[in-house]
């Protein structure tokens, strides 16, 4: 029975086997393990239990620990979530690593690499980052503390334009990035101010024309203290092409419901079908 290490699942590296040769040329059926035991079935209705010496650690050296990412002194965002990055190592393995953040433990990875996320918190103005590393012997070694400093989004303008199919600028559209809603003049542009940057920006475009609801969507990339823009955004009306998760769900009840937001305007239409041998029709309720 092979013991293969695993650690780095791309690179598997042979340890040592578990030899039960000795005892018959069984044909293994099954196979079990544990921390201590290895169990074997056989095409021979046999059943071998092996036992294994587990990883000790008595020399009483502890681990070292330091924390690679973020560099002391960094500047982030409240409200973020910013990745840590901790080396540790040991004379014989490390069997855990936890994460402090302003002296309390967050988060403990058994494996490396060893990465943590951390959320930042609102209305602070410093935190503190350290990493505990534990050996199998239960020895502790420290990483030195790492402080960052938290300062509030700066926010984003969005900028940009509404326009439809033929490329005609929308007039009185209603334009909602991450919450923070604007309304385009006249010429179909927009300025929203102060929209957050700690993720990416999604902005919904709502407008009616000629009694029909047309909608738009655009994803950004943040930029930080400055204007995001959107360039032009082109609306359209709805169309049940567009949406690909819509289902009908077919049962013993011939009239099926499926929920989509079809005019975009954040809440969900009504979708009826009627199912027979021949066709089946669909009837759109906003």
């Amino acid at each position: 029975m092979p013991i293969i290490d695993v650690s780095t699942p791309a690179a598997p590296i042979p340890r040592a086997i578990l030899n039960f040769s000795a005892f018959g040329d069984d044909n293994g059926t099954g196979i079990a393990a544990d921390s201590s035991y290895v169990y074997l079935t056989t095409d021979r209705n046999r059943l071998f239990i092996g036992q294994y010496l587990t990883v000790e650690d008595r020399n009483g050296i502890p681990p070292t620990a330091r924390i690679t990412a973020p560099a002391p002194g960094s500047t982030v965002i409240e409200g973020s979530t910013v990745p840590v990055a901790v080396e540790a190592s040991d004379d014989i393995a490390v069997a855990a690593v936890n994460l402090l953040v302003n002296g309390k433990v967050v988060s403990t990875v058994t494996t490396s690499p060893y990465q943590f996320n951390v959320r930042m918190p609102v209305g602070v103005s410093s935190l503190t980052l350290s990493a505990s590393a534990v050996d199998l012997g239960g020895n502790t070694g420290t990483a030195d503390e790492v402080r960052v400093s938290v300062i509030p989004d700066p926010g984003t303008t969005v900028a940009g334009e509404i326009v439809d199919k033929a490329g005609t600028p929308v007039a009185g559209a209603t334009v909602t990035c991450l919450g923070i809603v604007g309304t385009t003049g006249l010429d179909g542009s927009f300025s929203i101010a102060g929209v957050p940057t700690v993720r990416r920006i999604t902005c919904k475009v709502r407008a009616v024309i000629g009694g029909v609801t047309q909608t738009g969507f655009v994803s950004l990339s943040p930029v930080r203290d400055g204007t995001t823009s959107s360039g032009a955004i082109v609306i359209a009306p709805p169309s049940l092409l567009l949406y690909s998760g819509l289902r009908f769900l077919v049962g013993s009840n011939p009239r099926s419901v499926a929920v989509a937001d079809l005019n975009g305007d954040g809440r969900p239409d009504i979708v009826t079908a009627n199912f027979n041998s021949d066709n089946v029709s669909v009837l759109l309720h906003q």
